[in-house]
């Protein structure tokens, strides 16, 4: 049985570990089936809680990413997410595809940016070939 958000989440917060793909993508599911529930009520009452509480869900999952940038929201709406380079201190806006491996990289390296840790050549190379593959591959 998979874990929920929640659990997810505070896993993430408590042991300070990297989320995994695999939890990354429950916790997108779930977004997902929220803006889901927010379409079906567009007519009723219920449809700003449901889009309320996928924006709490992505608040929750971008946090343990120290996404203080709200690019996983972003993508959600299929804007364009953002980062600080590490050299020029310049804001980098790139289009981040729609596929939760590339989202999650993105958001990883991201992450260890604003750590400052050292990134090998071979995640760096992965992260730019994952952010430019086509989605139709």
């Amino acid at each position: 049985m998979s874990r929920s958000v929640e659990e997810i989440v505070k896993s993430c917060r408590e042991t300070k570990e990297e989320m995994s793909l695999s939890d990354f993508r429950i916790c997108v599911d779930a977004v997902y089936i929220r803006i889901g529930q927010a379409f079906r009520h567009a007519e009723e009452a219920e449809m700003p809680n449901c889009m309320e509480a996928a924006a709490d869900m992505c608040s929750e999952i971008s946090s343990c990413f120290l996404d203080e940038e709200c690019n996983l929201s972003r993508w959600f709406l299929g804007e364009k997410c953002s980062f600080v380079h590490p050299v020029t201190r310049k804001t980098v806006e790139i289009k981040v595809r729609d596929n939760y491996a590339a989202i999650y990289y993105f958001l990883k390296y991201c992450m260890r940016l604003k750590k400052r840790e050292k990134m090998d050549e071979t995640f760096v190379d992965f992260v730019a070939f994952i952010l430019s593959e086509s989605d139709s591959e």
